[in-house]
């Protein structure tokens, strides 16, 4: 193991856990980035959706160029602690 996976680092304990946390959530919507509002109907989404109860946030994922409204996934952490 590297030493962000030991969190030996001067951040790698908070690399890690930033990481599982991505990993254990589900894409409720996705949003251009190259939209002439940028994030902001993204935001607007994720308010929407915190108004709900959910616990959204926004992300960008650079690969596909787009803002991610994402939340997290009771059912991916459930599988990961099995």
């Amino acid at each position: 193991m590297g030493p962000g996976a030991r969190g030996t680092g001067p951040c790698g304990r908070f690399v890690a856990q930033e990481v599982v946390a991505v990993r254990a959530t589900k894409v409720l919507d996705s949003f251009p980035a190259g939209h002439p509002h940028g994030s902001w109907l993204a935001e607007e989404y994720a308010a929407r959706c915190r108004e709900r109860g959910e616990r959204a946030t926004v992300v960008m994922d650079l690969e596909r160029d787009a803002f991610l409204v994402v939340a997290p996934d009771p059912d991916a952490a459930r599988d990961r602690a099995a």
